[in-house]
């Protein structure tokens, strides 16, 4: 959708750049600044936190923001490079800022591995931000472009059987 709520910046155009390293080191640059460097970020009054441990010589949280894992029966597990989730990284702090904001369905899931995430959904521009519960502070864990039908449903299940 072209039009945007009016606190949200716009993506970054990834066909701007003249290769993938080029776009990436950009998006790390807002990276840093949105989540290392500057004011604290809060969600509901607590810090939010990134995973720092470094891999490749960036933070493991900027990978989750701008990789997908896809899984094979050849390969098993492994990491692509995710543009559209890569394009949005600029909405991650705004969305969690503005968490209150209406067209953010801000809601609490029970996950199975017996933890607490937090769903940040722009339903209206098919993006999430998930964050987990830890002590005093909310773990950024991943956000991303919702792209296919099956993710929106999967949302949509942990929307209706949300914490309430």
């Amino acid at each position: 959708m072209s039009t945007t709520a009016r606190w949200l910046p716009p993506i970054i155009d990834s066909s701007e750049y003249a290769d993938w390293d080029k776009f990436l080191e950009e998006i790390y640059r807002i990276f840093k600044r949105d989540f290392l460097e500057g004011d604290t970020l809060s969600y509901r009054s607590a810090p939010v936190i990134i995973n720092s441990d470094l891999e490749r010589g960036k933070e493991k949280t900027f990978w989750h923001l701008t990789h997908r894992t896809e899984k094979g029966k050849k390969w098993g597990k492994r990491k692509i490079r995710d543009v559209s989730r890569a394009e949005r990284l600029p909405w991650i702090r705004p969305v969690i800022a503005n968490s209150g904001e209406k067209d953010i369905l801000d809601f609490d899931f029970f996950e199975g591995q017996g933890t607490v995430r937090s769903y940040l959904w722009l339903k209206k521009w098919n993006f999430v931000v998930i964050l987990e519960s830890q002590n005093q502070s909310y773990l950024l864990v991943t956000a991303y472009h919702l792209d296919h039908n099956r993710q929106v449903q999967q949302l949509e299940d942990k929307f209706n059987h949300r914490i309430t």
